[in-house]
């Protein structure tokens, strides 16, 4: 997919994005709304220092590492451009007199430091909630709607990938794709698999959150304590808050401690756990059928991995899984179909609702969606007695007309 500016900010950490723009939208949109989160912490704790955050550094300084966020006017426009239309309220610090403590010698123990802290934390608390919940109910739904679209359009990513999430919400949710849990239940999404998913998601999701919320908490701590001990001005001490110093391509040696590194990091997790979400939904659709077919073989439900553009991933193209039900998953590191007693005609290689690479190194990853952080393959049905996967197209055909 081309790069275009709204893609601009992150194109050089993401090298390739959803092939279903729907669901990439959904992720921009989740990457946005919880980066100026983000940023509204960072900006409340310049203006407590009396600084104005549009005053520092329009531009990053020149030994930027690879110019990954072009200038803090620049974040806010575009982290603006969101599908869903709304913000996060602002933060105000300005009660805390956040200067004077600059001038005592250990504010981070003192009394007014630690309400500074909480008032931090309990905003970020309050968003990490409304985001997460929002990414697992809309994820699933979506994925709910790729089941419908590939039935429909036999499986041909390149024919209903393009569609919009507006027209996603239009076309299967009357315009509006349910915000949470209970609004999904109230729309008839009430099954025991569909809400006991989201919640799953939506936890699984809020873990990565708060450890994003950690983060931005002691950000600021190891910055204000550094700048005490450097004697920095305020207005130094704002610009450390927000820029990366150290050129490393691998991003490995550069300061964590500042907005752009955790935006960076939050924008990592929205990629990586929406597609998550995504093929979690895809295959809950199917796990009574997995059941089934245990009993009844030709039941047997089919995925072929397609998509990704890295080394592994390339590798990987084409190749046929089934679907087990998460019951009869008993080493989640041995994905053997033999090892579960199946013998099938097709492959030897399961998946399952919640299978993942998580804490595995390369050497032993295994196919699953995602497969790795920023990965963007996915699980398409296919019925293998009768079609095959075109590597070249990357797209299901009739066997007859692969073989002619």
């Amino acid at each position: 997919m081309k790069v275009n500016q709204r893609y601009y900010i992150y194109s050089d950490v993401e090298a390739e994005f959803n092939h279903l723009k729907y669901l990439q939208e959904l992720i921009e949109d989740s990457t946005y709304y919880y980066s100026q989160a983000i940023l509204n912490v960072f900006n409340a704790f310049c203006k407590a220092l009396e600084v104005n955050p549009n005053s520092i550094n329009k531009t990053p300084p020149k030994f930027f590492v690879k110019s990954y966020l072009d200038g803090l006017n620049e974040i806010k426009k575009l982290i603006r451009k969101i599908v869903s239309k709304d913000y996060p309220p602002e933060l105000d610090l300005t009660r805390h007199k956040i200067l004077q403590l600059l001038n005592t010698s250990d504010p981070i123990s003192s009394e007014n430091w630690i309400k500074i802290e909480n008032d931090i934390m309990n905003y970020l608390r309050s968003q990490g909630i409304f985001i997460s919940e929002r990414m697992a109910v809309k994820a699933i739904l979506l994925a709910f709607a790729s089941n419908e679209l590939e039935s429909r359009y036999e499986r041909d990513i390149s024919k209903y990938g393009n569609k919009s999430y507006k027209q996603i919400e239009e076309e299967f949710y009357d315009g509006k794709i349910p915000d949470t849990i209970r609004e999904a239940q109230l729309r008839g999404y009430s099954s025991k698999s569909t809400i006991e998913s989201m919640q799953n998601i939506q936890n699984n999701i809020a873990i990565y959150v708060q450890k994003i919320n950690d983060n931005v908490r002691n950000a600021i701590r190891n910055q204000v304590v550094n700048a005490i001990r450097e004697g920095k001005t305020p207005r130094q001490l704002a610009s450390d808050l927000y820029w990366m110093r150290h050129e490393d391509d691998q991003f490995k040696n550069v300061d964590q401690n500042t907005a752009q590194m955790l935006i960076r990091d939050w924008h990592r997790i929205a990629v990586t756990e929406l597609a998550y979400a995504h093929s979690w939904g895809k295959m809950i659709y199917y796990e009574d059928q997995s059941k089934e077919s245990l009993k009844k073989p030709e039941l047997a439900v089919y995925y072929v991995f397609s998509g990704g553009t890295c080394e592994w991933c390339t590798s990987k193209q084409g190749t046929i899984v089934r679907h087990v039900p998460k019951e009869i998953v008993v080493d989640e590191l041995n994905d053997n179909l033999s090892s579960m007693g199946i013998d099938d005609p097709y492959t030897n290689i399961a998946v399952w609702v919640g299978k993942n690479n998580v804490k595995l190194k390369k050497e032993n990853w295994r196919i699953c969606v995602p497969a790795h952080p920023w990965n963007t393959a996915n699980l398409i049905r296919i019925f293998p007695d009768k079609e095959k996967y075109d590597i070249e197209k990357k797209r299901i055909v009739p066997k007859f007309l692969f073989e002619r």
